[in-house]
């Protein structure tokens, strides 16, 4: 009896870490595709509104998804602090590797230190890096996928027979 549950755990735990792993894959693309959103909104708003950084963090808060805005229109700090407060508050729950947190990162560390051209040209570059991240994480998740998922349980089962 022991045996069983102990096999059936083995099972569950190796197909459940196969199934987390396709998610986390799948997620990045939809983090990306938000962070993409995010800096195009900020775009926009830089071009056309005039506003200090502050100002188009307040007003955009409500339409970001990721949650990075909403710590951003805190004036008694500066952008980089706020973002790296952000960072520490959402950054645990999203599927970002290190190669995107980067372009996360200089866009935010250099938002706001620049003239409106500047800022605006910062962002065009950032759009084109996280379509470039979010390209390459698609066609990850396109061949990884199943792969993971079939992986997991394929080990699971593997283990419970040779355990048995």
């Amino acid at each position: 009896m022991f045996k069983s549950v102990m096999l059936l755990f083995l099972f569950l735990f190796c197909s459940s870490y196969g199934i987390l792993k396709n998610i986390s894959v799948k997620y990045r693309v939809f983090n990306l595709r938000k962070a993409k959103e995010l800096v195009y909104m900020m775009r926009n708003e830089i071009n056309f509104s005039g506003r200090d950084l502050y100002s188009v963090s307040e007003r955009l808060s409500d339409s970001d998804e990721l949650g990075i805005l909403r710590y951003l229109s805190n004036k008694s700090f500066s952008p980089s602090e706020n973002y790296e407060y952000a960072k520490e508050k959402i950054g645990k729950g999203m599927f970002l590797i290190k190669s995107d947190w980067k372009i996360l990162d200089e866009f935010f560390y250099s938002l706001g230190s620049t003239s409106r051209e500047g800022q605006i040209s910062l962002c065009d570059k950032s759009l084109d890096l996280i379509e470039k991240q979010e390209e390459e994480a698609e066609n990850r998740y396109l061949k990884y996928s199943k792969l993971y998922t079939s992986s997991g349980i394929l080990i699971g089962l593997f283990l419970v027979i040779i355990l048995i």
